[in-house]
């Protein structure tokens, strides 16, 4: 999940390796795959945020097998790694490189670590604070245990602080419990977490779901829905419908000037993530075709 490209692979398994300036030194991110010997064996990750959305502690559990290694999930996540460590039931583990190999000796024990998010970062379109919101690729808090099983299920389940909603590309039954494609280790992915549920957009044989994060657009609230909702419509003409059954869009208020800024993005699942000024109305979004260009 490198951070220099909206849909480059990592360097892993099944992927040539990354070529550009952020590729050198690229280790095996997405991890190495071991034979299922139960067709059960699962992962399953317990995450919780604090009220101020500034730390996540993330617990891993393998179910069935053995973690051997705990893979940063992009490059510079282990810099936003809370005391630079992973625990481990026999220690903790010194993490300042881009992953770290742990000492667990048998299978489903479970290591935990945190992630801590600053004020600042650089990289603004995966991860920056908006109002009291925050938009946080998995890149940068889901780290990528191996080897797996093939064909394990990768379960996540969050804690939130209350009036706080997840906007991941992830199926979810309920918004707290979600089960996680193989694809979030080997793409870059969208996420973030916010204050304002997240509103839903019926297209023909498709649905949307839109995050607002900052507190939205204010009065231009329901022109920038109706803006991303024509985007897709209009890409459909393409295809006839939607090529996609569900995809995630979150909306970023900002400070920009001219047209919106978008990536479409399909780790763990179709996203776009658009940003636009954050007085965006009907007018200034009449002539802009950067949603179309991003479905």
């Amino acid at each position: 999940m490198l951070l220099c490209g909206c849909n480059r692979p990592s360097a892993g398994a099944g992927h040539a390796p990354a070529t550009g300036p952020s590729a050198t030194h690229v280790p095996q991110r997405v991890g190495t795959h071991i034979a299922s010997q139960t067709g059960q064996e699962r992962v399953q990750y317990a995450v919780k945020a604090d009220a101020t959305l500034t730390r996540l502690d993330v617990s891993v559990c393998p179910i069935g097998f053995r973690i051997e290694r705990l893979n940063a999930p992009s490059p510079g996540a282990q810099q936003l790694l809370a005391g630079g460590h992973i625990v481990t039931p026999e220690g903790d583990v010194s993490c300042p490189d881009e992953g770290a190999d742990l000492p667990t000796t048998r299978a489903d024990e479970c290591v935990t670590y945190a992630v801590e998010f600053p004020t600042r970062k650089g990289d603004p379109t995966s991860l920056r604070r908006v109002g009291d919101d925050l938009l946080a690729s998995p890149d940068w808090w889901l780290w990528v245990p191996t080897p797996r099983p093939l064909g394990a299920a990768l379960r996540v389940h969050f804690e939130l602080p209350a009036g706080v909603f997840a906007a991941l590309p992830w199926p979810s039954e309920n918004g707290l419990d979600f089960a996680v494609p193989e694809s979030a280790f080997a793409w870059k992915s969208a996420g973030a977490f916010g204050h304002a549920p997240l509103e839903v957009v019926d297209l023909p044989h498709s649905q949307l779901r839109i995050a607002s994060l900052g507190g939205g657009f204010g009065l231009g609230d329901a022109a920038v829905r109706a803006w991303i909702a024509q985007g897709a419509r209009t890409s459909s003409l393409l295809f006839g419908a939607f090529p996609v059954p569900r995809a995630l869009v979150i909306a970023v208020p900002g400070e920009r000037t001219g047209p919106a800024f978008g990536m479409a993005l399909r780790g763990g699942g179709p996203a776009v993530v658009i940003f636009l000024n954050q007085s965006a109305n009907a007018a200034s979004l009449a002539d802009d075709w950067t949603a179309t260009h991003e479905f």
